[in-house]
Formats: structure tokens, C-alpha cells, sequence
């Protein structure tokens, strides 16, 4: 006879006669203590796609250094965009996601020699810091067919616009790893209109709304080896890095 137990269902260890002990073992996260002294526990396990390298994804965190919170993203009002194997992702941040699940939620605990060291980073983080990161995984950016990163924002039930449509596009260019707006529709004080496909816009941007539905929005990860181009277009900096760019198909004529 199978008997199916749930891990944290407290009523049921105690009804089999089971002691405090196993319980407190049962519903214990799950943890490991990296070679580099990086300790991650997992405190709710993922369903959904695994990390892997280049991948752009959504997440909530939560900062903690000396019993006190220095960040979070509930305090920004919004989500973290994150590339998953960036360099300038702390050491001991990228290897404690290594692997992480759509859905999960990781503790994890960077000694100094896999955040700011000796050097620390002040004021917020003293020299020497011990970094203690919640971190949820909320979802991985797809994949189009033109090998772009992208999430919706926004969805439609509309089709995409073919090739000779009048589009109209609003957009925001901003950097990942500070959240700056580059520019916008809004800075231009109007929507980019063009024809699909007469190339009068850069090509990356007409492969995107190529697949939008009209009506619908998207964000869509550009990589760095796309990036100038765009840079040399909106006459922007950084160059040779990665930019997100969101782009909602407003209307077609």
C-alpha cells in the first residue's frame, strides 16, 4: 500500500504518530551550500521553465544585510528584468539562480567574497557584508521566431500586420541593468508610423511587429550583438550591450 503524504501537512505526521522532529525535517527547505560558499535554499520549488544561459526573465527579490532590508522590488512597484548569466550580475546572485524554475523562490545567502569583498559598498553595504537574497522567479521571456527575447505585456486577440500595412507604433528604449529610459514615443512627443516591410525603420523593429497582434504589447530583449545599430540610430549610450525595448502595435492601416 502507497501512502501519499504531503511534505508540511502537519495533521497528517501527527495523526501517524510522528514526532516533532520529523516533522520540522519534512517541511525544512531544501538547501545545499555551493563550492564557492554561496548556500541557496529552496523555499518553493518551481513548475515552470529552467534558467539557462542568456535567458531574460522576471523576478521579485528581496535584499537583506544585517537583519535589515536595503531593497526589494515591492518598494519600485514593479518586477526586476534580469538577464540570468549577465556579467554584471553579482558572482554569488548568478550562481545562487543557476537553474532556478519559473514559479520557485530561492534564499540566498553570498558571503563577501561573492558580493562587495572587503570593499563593501557604501553607504547601504558595510565592508565585508554578508548578502541574503529572496528571489522569485516569475516568468522567462519567450522566444520569437526571429530569435529575439520577448514577454507580453499585453495581449490581443488581433492578427499580426502583413507585409505593406501602415503600422503604428509606440515604443521605450531603456537599459536593463539601470531601468533608464534611452527614449519613447513620448520623448518624440509622437507614435512611429511606417509601412511593414519598406525598411524605412531598423530591421530588428520590423521583425518584432512583424509578430505583434495589433493591439498587443511587447517587451522585447535586444542582445548586444544587435544593439549598435540601434545605439547609432537613436544616438544612444551605452553601445555593445543589451536594451529592452517595448513596443506596443497601436493601430493598422
Amino acid at each position: 500500500m502507497t501512502l501519499a503524504v504531503d511534505r508540511c501537512s502537519k495533521q497528517t505526521l501527527w495523526c501517524l504518530g510522528i514526532g516533532s522532529s520529523l516533522l520540522a525535517f519534512a517541511c525544512a527547505p531544501e538547501a545545499r551550500t555551493l563550492p564557492s560558499g554561496v548556500r541557496v535554499e529552496v523555499l518553493r520549488r518551481g513548475t515552470g521553465d529552467a534558467a539557462s544561459a542568456g535567458r531574460y526573465g522576471v523576478a521579485d527579490y528581496r535584499l537583506e544585510v544585517g537583519g535589515k532590508t536595503l531593497d526589494s522590488t515591492e518598494w519600485h512597484g514593479e518586477p526586476w528584468v534580469f538577464c540570468q548569466s549577465d556579467d554584471k550580475l553579482l558572482p554569488g546572485l548568478r550562481a545562487g539562480i543557476e537553474g532556478i524554475r519559473a514559479g520557485e523562490t530561492r534564499r540566498i545567502v553570498i558571503p563577501p567574497e561573492q558580493a562587495y569583498g572587503s570593499a563593501g559598498k557604501l553607504p547601504q553595504i558595510p565592508p565585508k557584508s554578508t548578502l541574503i537574497y529572496e528571489f522569485t522567479v516569475l516568468q522567462w521571456f519567450s522566444t520569437s521566431t526571429s530569435g529575439c527575447q520577448y514577454r507580453v505585456l499585453k495581449n490581443s486577440d488581433r492578427s499580426p500586420p502583413e507585409q505593406g500595412d501602415q503600422c503604428v507604433l509606440r515604443y521605450r528604449v531603456f537599459h536593463p541593468a539601470t531601468a533608464r529610459e534611452l527614449d519613447s514615443s513620448n520623448k518624440q512627443g509622437r507614435a512611429l508610423e511606417f509601412e511593414l516591410g519598406s525598411g524605412t525603420v531598423l530591421e530588428i523593429i520590423e521583425e518584432m511587429v512583424a509578430q505583434i497582434p495589433c493591439g498587443a504589447s511587447w517587451q522585447v530583449a535586444v542582445p548586444r550583438d544587435r544593439t549598435d545599430e540601434l545605439s547609432r540610430s537613436l544616438d544612444l549610450l551605452p553601445r555593445s550591450s543589451d536594451l529592452l525595448i517595448e513596443l506596443e502595435l497601436v493601430g493598422v492601416r
